[in-house]
């Protein structure tokens, strides 16, 4: 039995899956093998992984559905498929640095954690140049953390959402899966490894996480079209986990309590600034915030929904340069000494909407 299952779900990115496959096979295997499920992905895909498969024989299962079956389907499939010790769900446009597999199976093979999160950093390209754009436990942190399970549970512990940052104990897992009837009714929420990884903890009060505070995962910071929008769809996604969970049998013998709305006020104003961020530096889309604006009304309620109108009006009167003066002017008092990195990664941030795909969600 392999000590680590990679299991990578992917759609239509051959390119970018190949370019990950080409960063693995660089890595020391021995003890690990890829599980790959394609969701019915059109282009060249299958041709890849199978190019893939035969330089490398015996390392890779694949699966392909005839057509794509929604993002948490794919997931789902995906982590069926290994049979490592610990499955380790990646995605396809992710790196993994130098070292990086054999740091992860020395570790999984000396504990019994039933759940590890990976730390991982975000970088830009500017000028040919290498900036840090984000990562997620900052390098003076210990080694080794310990997450509260009511963390897990409720969703908020550190980077818990993050696809690439989850390493589960397939023996954990395994039981879980066998309820199909609950995990059917997570799928929609975008965030089926979040559900399962809750649920695990839930129904276990012995199930004990750790941050594992070395660099597992380096990747560039992407560009998506109609980013807002996406994000929109995907934090109303998010927030329909809690609300489910609260419906399991294990929680009702559960003292932990699970908060969660279809979208809370501070996740509806975080949209309002978003949109005047993107008008202060001229990358608004107007045509695409009609269409999250219609999503607001009908998903989020009337009086969020007219908090965003009233916000999007605002942004069709002041000029982007008064926006972004006073955007700067905020940043200058809230960061302080921090304030030239809070500027700079503010502005790479909006300087990367665009590229030429949308995030990876299925529409609400």
């Amino acid at each position: 039995m392999p000590t680590l299952s990679i299991c990578i779900p992917t759609y239509n990115r051959g390119q970018v899956l190949k370019r990950l496959l080409s960063s693995l096979a660089q890595e020391d295997l021995s003890s690990v093998e890829l599980c790959i499920s394609s969701n019915g992905s059109t282009d060249n895909t299958k041709e890849i992984v199978n190019t893939f498969s035969q330089q490398h024989p015996g390392l890779v299962t694949f699966h392909e559905y005839p057509k794509n079956t929604g993002a948490d389907q794919n997931i789902l499939k995906v982590m069926t498929m290994g049979k490592g010790t610990y499955i380790w769900l990646l995605a396809d446009d992710d790196n993994v640095t130098k070292g990086a597999i054999r740091k992860l199976v020395t570790f999984l093979s000396s504990t019994n954690y039933t759940s590890i999160i990976v730390k991982r950093e975000v970088y830009t390209i500017t000028n040919k140049k290498k900036n840090m754009y984000s990562t997620t436990f900052s390098k003076d942190a210990p080694r080794i953390t310990p997450v509260p399970r009511e963390q897990i549970i409720a969703g908020t512990g550190p980077d818990n959402y993050a696809l690439s940052s989850l390493i589960i104990k397939t023996a954990a897992l395994k039981p879980i899966l066998k309820e199909k009837a609950f995990i059917k009714k997570g799928i929609g929420t975008n965030y089926m490894h979040r559900f399962l990884h809750s649920l695990i903890f839930l129904e276990n009060q012995k199930a004990k996480n750790i941050v594992l505070n070395e660099l597992i995962l380096s990747s560039e910071q992407p560009k998506f079209q109609r980013r807002i929008e996406d994000e929109f769809n995907l934090q109303v996604k998010k927030s329909r986990v809690n609300p489910l969970l609260r419906t399991h049998p294990a929680y009702k013998k559960s003292p932990i309590v699970l908060k969660g709305t279809t979208l809370p006020w501070k996740d509806a104003t975080h949209f309002c600034s978003a949109l005047l961020a993107m008008k202060a530096f001229n990358v608004l889309k107007y045509g695409a915030y009609t269409e999250t604006l219609g999503l607001f009304y009908n998903k989020a309620g009337f009086l969020k929904g007219t908090l965003l109108s009233a916000t999007f009006i605002i942004t069709s009167i002041i000029p982007s340069i008064i926006l972004r003066e006073a955007f700067h002017a905020f940043v200058k008092i809230k960061y302080k000494k921090n304030a030239k990195a809070a500027w700079h990664k503010i502005t790479t941030m909006h300087d990367n909407e665009g590229g030429n795909e949308r995030r990876f969600y299925d529409p609400i």
